[in-house]
């Protein structure tokens, strides 16, 4: 089998679904069994119009069809409709060699994402105190939505608990380096040094009689609001080190005490200190938040949409079940392929080496960024790695006016 794959760039109004249609119709009359094709788009809609076009154009071939049942009847067999029906439709067909029921009950993206909602505020770490200790002084103000924003990028690529740690830890340490080497406790000051700073600063400004200049009230305005909630712990020093005042005067002299000190915060210890442990809970929080997750679904005999991918991921892994699958499908057809996220490109990638011809289609200039954790990025590597040739193009564009589109 030789596993050939076609990319075709194909931008708004050029003419997608009649490629597909063209494509499907030419394979058909080249012999191919209309239920041996498996194709995936983006939408509902665009799934039941390419379904239905695809039909139209086989009921004109019907009649020179020699076998009981018309090649459009046939088709009927085919696994058509987005990626995750498509799912849905495998794991049925193969949910005995699978070992799972043949009617999974999947819930919707938006009640899987209320249950997630009302599960975050339960998720744990070690020191719930010190989480939240550690996200108001780093300035963190939704330090749920870091959990949510964790757990899908984890449940979306695959990771592993462990290679979750040691990537949360390499992150970590990352940012260290990059706020520069520790310095000793000699070296910095304390947040209370820093605000004693600020307020002799304020004081000496206000002395001077002579300046009544904007950017000058401005500085004391700031210097007043420096111990403000407002600015979280870690947040006061970057702010320290941005204020300014009146040149002439003197009065910009008179900040150079403090924003010296603030300039320092990057060594600060105990900000290195923060960084690793709001990483550490962070990490045990997002494991907890999955776990909740998945005993929630579990007890409720539920699966998501993400669990369809990997479930299916899964049976295309099973050698058994895959030779089945590539028995079963010859030609693969991808629609919308920009709007892919990773564990879906492994899917198609899987199904691309089960079966004869794969066509995928589409144009990363029309990525829906953060579309269910798609990376337009991610794609065009992929396009221009792919093959060595250069992609198809569909140049037209049917939707608008000849002298509107070049």
């Amino acid at each position: 089998m030789t596993n050939k794959l076609e990319l075709v760039r194909a931008g708004a109004g050029s003419g997608k679904t009649y490629d597909l249609c063209e494509t499907v119709a030419q394979a058909v009359a080249d012999g191919l069994d209309p239920a041996r094709i498996l194709a995936t788009t983006f939408t509902k809609k665009a799934a039941a119009e390419l379904k239905g076009r695809v039909q139209s154009k086989l009921r004109g071939m019907d009649a020179s069809d020699a076998s009981p049942f018309g090649v459009s009847d046939r088709f009927e067999l085919a696994a058509i409709g987005t990626v995750h029906s498509v799912a849905h439709q495998l794991l049925s067909r193969y949910a005995i060699e699978m070992g799972l029921s043949p009617r999974l009950e999947v819930i919707m993206e938006e009640f899987a994402e209320e249950v997630l909602s009302s599960l975050v505020g339960n998720a744990s770490s070690s020191d719930p105190e010190m989480f939240g200790e550690c996200s108001k002084r780093l300035g963190i103000t939704e330090p749920h939505k870091r959990i949510l924003e964790l757990l899908s990028a984890v449940r979306g690529n695959r990771i592993s608990d462990e290679l979750f740690r040691e990537q949360m830890q390499i992150s970590a340490d990352r940012v260290c380096e990059i706020l520069t080497p520790l310095a000793t406790g000699d070296n910095v000051c304390s947040a209370d040094e820093l605000l004693e700073l600020a307020a002799r600063a304020k004081d000496s400004i206000r002395g001077l009689e002579n300046d009544t200049t904007k950017v000058t009230a401005g500085a004391i305005s700031a210097l007043q609001a420096l111990p403000s909630p407002k600015n979280p712990y870690w947040s006061r020093y970057l702010v320290a080190t941005k204020i300014k005042a009146g040149i002439a005067s003197g009065a910009d002299g008179m900040l150079d005490e403090l924003r010296n000190a603030a300039a320092k915060v990057r060594q600060h210890p105990e900000l290195h200190a923060d960084v690793q442990k709001f990483s550490q809970l962070l990490t045990e929080a997002t494991l907890d938040l999955a776990s909740q997750y998945e005993a929630h679904k579990r007890e409720r005999g539920l699966i998501d949409y993400t669990d369809l991918e990997l479930l299916l991921l899964n049976l295309l892994e099973d050698e058994a079940i895959a030779l089945q699958v590539s028995e079963d499908f010859e030609l693969i057809l991808v629609d919308e392929f920009q709007d892919t996220n990773p564990l879906q490109l492994e899917i198609f990638q899987n199904l691309r080496l089960l079966s004869a011809r794969s066509r995928w289609v589409g144009d990363s200039k029309q990525a829906i960024y953060g579309f269910r954790d798609t990376d337009p990025e991610l794609i065009e590597n992929v396009w221009n790695k792919a093959t060595k040739e250069k992609p198809d193009t569909l140049p037209n564009n049917w939707r608008s006016q000849k002298g509107l589109v070049q």
